[in-house]
């Protein structure tokens, strides 16, 4: 090799390395503006809610302190939560004594609110403010159509009646295709039931003693006396068809025969007709929504990172970035123009014209309320990525064309509840999954 070479070779190395540090400082950089941008977001009554908040009204009322300053700025009030100061009970030895007078104000004066010492009724002093955040979370929604759970994990969580209940309504006869394997005399079963299918299929049995259990893991030692198993009737890839069902009776009826159990099965034909008219209803209120920001010139992918991370969301194993309710369910996403994954790589090298703010409807309790957020973050990011907000056909989304929107959005919130689905419950996540 020549000096030449060697020469390009360093010269390849360096405009690398300056390349590299020069994302390396743009991604820095756009963290600290990012973050100054969605630093006075007012919180949301919604999706904000502490875990320790009590929503019953049995704890009393919580009020903002008044500021001391006159002059201090009125944001630190609006932004200012109850919950965010620990209440202290002040020393003994700092308390004035009973016979100390009241101070005496000054008639030329206005009296200043912050400024009067408080006078003690007793010598106990207990906080104003009860400890909330001693308080356990609910384990489950007060609202049984708006659950803000998964099915597995509390019945993992609680005991008693509850769990007996929510074991059993993980089966739904509106939802599933229940065949029922019963014993006589009850009988220990080596294995849980296998059924190959392409649709959710859920076990759950009785023991001899009553208890219900979920078929994970091992089967119980004790004998149990029934086997309910469910194949879902529909689902985004539409509803079950009979040859479906057929090859799920089959597995199941060689379960049973293997343990000798005796299979009960519901009529196939009315289930399939009620599956088909569930489906069509399905199809009508599943709804994407789909706010496209496509930039004036491409940006790059680390100041995309930034502004999503800054705004709550993380890069999940699909290659979008969700912005998650405290369940862990997605209330909206952000996924690239062509629909190709991000990766941490790509958001490193890349620059992007396009992007999409995807909003499903079905699967967003309180989507309403989302959906006014989601519109929120997508506007900053067209301001802080100089695009414009268009609809599918690149057409600008304007304030009537979200009107037109939010009205689709309650009509679809209202057919869904006469239909006893409310958007973001447990069937409605596994209707439209």
């Amino acid at each position: 090799m020549t000096d030449l070479h060697y020469a390009l070779i360093a010269l390849a190395v360096a405009v690398i390395a300056v390349v590299y540090g020069y994302n390396v400082w743009q991604e820095q950089r756009f963290r600290r503006k990012t973050a100054e941008s969605f630093r006075q977001n007012q919180s949301d009554p919604l999706l904000d809610t502490p875990n320790h908040q009590v929503r019953d009204g049995s704890a009393e009322r919580l009020e903002p302190s008044l500021l001391a300053d006159d002059d201090a700025p009125r944001e630190s009030l609006t932004a200012f939560s109850a919950t965010d100061a620990e209440p202290v009970a002040a020393p003994r030895d700092s308390l004035p004594d009973d016979d100390a007078p009241l101070p005496e104000l000054d008639e030329a004066s206005e009296p200043r609110l912050a400024q009067q010492p408080a006078v003690p009724q007793t010598e106990e002093v207990e906080s104003p403010l009860p400890d909330l955040a001693d308080e356990p979370a609910p384990l489950v929604a007060e609202d049984p159509q708006e659950p803000s759970f998964d099915a597995e994990p509390v019945v993992s969580a609680i005991n008693g009646a509850d769990r007996q209940a929510l074991i059993v309504s993980m089966l739904e006869p509106t939802l599933d295709f229940i065949a029922e394997v019963a014993f006589s005399p009850a009988a220990t079963l080596q294995a849980w039931p296998r059924i190959d299918a392409q649709r959710r299929i859920q076990v759950i049995a009785r023991s001899a003693q009553g208890e219900w259990l979920v078929a994970n893991g091992a089967p119980p030692a004790t004998p149990v006396s029934h086997v309910h198993i469910g194949l879902q009737l529909v689902d985004r890839g539409g509803a079950v068809s009979e040859a479906e069902i057929g090859q799920f009776v089959d597995q199941v009826e060689d379960f049973a025969a293997h343990h000798g159990g005796l299979v009960t099965l519901p009529q196939s034909q009315p289930t399939l007709a009620a599956a088909r008219e569930l489906d069509r209803f399905c199809a009508d209120v599943d709804v994407l929504i789909n706010l496209n920001l496509i930039a004036h010139k491409p940006f790059y992918g680390t100041k995309l990172r930034s502004l999503a991370e800054a705004h709550g969301m993380h890069l999940e194993a699909d290659g979008r970035f969700h912005y998650l309710s405290e369940s862990g369910n997605s209330l909206y996403c952000l996924s690239s123009g062509d629909d190709r994954p991000f990766s941490l790589q790509d958001l490193l090298e890349k620059r992007y014209s396009r992007i999409s703010l995807v909003f499903d409807v079905p699967r967003v309790a309180g989507s309403a309320d989302v959906f006014e957020r989601a519109v929120a973050f997508s506007r900053q990011l067209a301001q802080l990525l100089d695009a414009e907000l268009v609809d599918d056909t690149r057409r600008p989304l304007s304030d009537a064309s979200l009107a037109v929107i939010r009205q689709q959005l309650a009509q679809i919130h209202s057919r869904m509840d006469d239909r006893g689905i409310a958007p973001g419950s447990i069937a409605a996540l596994r209707l439209f999954a």
